[in-house]
């Protein structure tokens, strides 16, 4: 029986091998801290259910190591993550192919690219670039998405053997991110296959209400998808043939490029 006031773990995975717990809450904290913009210890500590001490030996070490960065009272992620990650992004030969490509998009098109990678179960950008026209949104590098809302998500999962789409799906379920998202499994599948068919995939407002976005996959010399370049427009200019016809080839064209330059590699 759950007592009332009892807080739970913030996050547990069925089937994961069980880690360390110190390691753990050292994370919790920075994902607080992450996801709030910044917090205090107070707020840290009732958020991850531990002691405004235990919270306090975690952030002294996190900012001792870099990690986190204090303003006053408040805690906030340190440029240090940025380091790793970006690191760890543009090692990717997608990141190093893709890149050049995504640019020469923006300045064709005046929308917004985004390149973007499976990674537990969420996609993640890894490069985006946008024209001083295009509609601002709240991604960035990093931001980290549900696959099935999303164009550059549905287009990796089109592309994914359909046993690590259902485990993705059993781990992060289906939620609804807008009123157009997919939120049926046997709905989602259907339209997994009709991507495979047409090489492309669409997001009308799933993700956010009033934008759209069209992606393609990018897949290596095994046909295994390495990831998905999207292009994000608001409705009034992604609409007609420019949304269903036009920008598809224009993906279509670029991810070739970048195929083969990873196969050359």
């Amino acid at each position: 029986m759950m007592l009332i006031g009892m807080v739970m773990p913030r996050t547990t995975n069925p089937g994961e091998a069980r880690g360390i717990k110190s390691v753990g809450r050292t994370f919790d904290i920075v994902e607080c801290i992450h996801e709030r913009g910044g917090a205090g210890v107070t707020e840290i500590a009732d958020e991850v259910g531990l002691t405004k001490g235990t919270v306090h030996c975690h952030l002294n070490t996190l900012r001792e190591r870099r990690y986190l960065v204090k303003d006053g009272d408040t805690y906030r992620v340190g440029l240090q993550f940025l380091g790793l990650g970006g690191k760890r992004a543009t090692d990717q030969k997608l990141y190093r192919f893709g890149k050049p490509e995504a640019e020469e998009l923006v300045r064709e098109t005046g929308e917004t690219v985004q390149i973007g990678v499976e990674e537990h179960g969420k996609g993640i950008y890894i490069y985006q670039s946008r024209s001083e026209k295009a509609v601002r949104t709240d991604s960035y590098i990093g931001t980290e998405r549900h696959l099935h809302a999303t164009s550059f998500g549905k287009a990796i999962l089109a592309h994914l053997p359909e046993r690590r789409v259902t485990e993705i799906i059993d781990r992060h379920g289906l939620p609804p991110i807008t009123d157009r998202t997919t939120t049926n499994r046997e709905v989602l599948f259907e339209e997994l296959e009709t991507i495979r068919d047409r090489g492309v995939a669409f997001d009308d407002g799933e993700q956010i209400a009033g934008i759209r976005c069209v992606a393609a996959p990018v897949l290596g010399p095994d046909d295994e998808v390495l990831g998905a370049f999207s292009l994000t427009g608001p409705t009034t200019r992604m609409s007609g043939d420019r949304f269903r016809q036009e920008i598809p080839e224009l993906l279509k064209r670029v991810t070739r490029v970048v195929e083969i330059n990873v196969a050359n590699s």
